[in-house]
């Protein structure tokens, strides 16, 4: 076997924030491999990469779908792992993106567990990339924790009174995969009296970006999967909350888009 495998964060959208040695394997690499999956019109992490992808460069659709199936799931890794390892068997190099950081809540751990399963000595490296939770907290110019603060990042529960224990015990809180439960977090956040130290954003670093500070219930209102929630509290907690609530009612969102590239 001559190819090699490789995992790589593309960070949460704007292609500018991949690193040096990402879209150097990006435009090296003979193959680049994307998770998709059934109700997927583009693959977002294909999307952030494009402008470093040759003509003609094989392009792997991988599919994940997006169920909560154990077995099931494991069907379409392996299947996933096969199709890699041929290509590898076949000497080319094959660079799997996904969003933010591989090792960071991402398909790529499943794959690459699975595909060290089908065959030993299967040369794999792992590049790093920029988490959602970091390019967010960039985008309010806020640092998430500092000196003995302590941070918690999770998938919001199905239960959002599951975090009760977590608020108690940490200073800033970043939840992922909001959309789910969104209507029921920022219930539970005014319960809390959270709702003023919380801030909501969507799409970081990509086009049609949002960021709400204070977040209200949206009945009837679709919450795009690629969405998080901040909360700090304590001596820390955002200022730009009341700032830009004014003291009264739920902030206003506030829409931008990532720079252009050109290559």
């Amino acid at each position: 076997m001559k190819g090699k495998f490789f995992g790589v964060g593309v960070g949460p959208g704007d292609p500018e924030l991949i690193t040096v040695k990402g879209r150097r394997l990006l435009e090296e690499c003979d193959v680049v491999a994307f998770p998709c999956s059934a109700g997927d019109r583009e693959s977002v992490a294909l999307s952030i990469v494009k402008p470093y992808l040759r003509p003609g460069k094989e392009r792997l659709a991988l599919d994940f779908p997006m169920v909560r199936d154990y077995k099931g799931l494991r069907v379409h890794w392996k299947t996933a792992a096969q199709k890699v390892m041929d290509r590898l068997t076949a000497g080319k190099t094959v660079v799997f993106i996904t969003l933010g950081d591989p090792t960071f809540y991402s398909t790529y751990g499943y794959l690459v567990r699975t595909l060290k399963g089908l065959g030993s000595g299967v040369p794999v490296e792992t590049v790093p990339g920029i988490t959602a939770a970091s390019a967010a907290a960039a985008v309010l110019d806020e640092s998430l924790v500092e000196g003995g603060e302590r941070l918690a990042v999770l998938p919001a529960p199905d239960r959002p009174e599951e975090l009760d224990e977590i608020v108690d015990r940490f200073d800033s809180i970043v939840l992922l995969k909001v959309n789910r439960t969104y209507n029921r977090l920022v219930t539970w956040l005014a319960d809390r009296d959270l709702d003023g130290q919380a801030v909501f954003l969507s799409r970081v670093g990509q086009q049609g970006q949002v960021v709400e500070w204070g977040p209200a219930p949206k009945e009837g209102h679709k919450i795009d999967y690629l969405s998080l929630v901040i909360v700090k509290q304590g001596d820390r907690a955002m200022p730009g909350v009341s700032k830009r609530r004014g003291g009264t009612g739920p902030a206003r969102y506030r829409s931008c888009s990532p720079p252009s590239i050109d290559t």
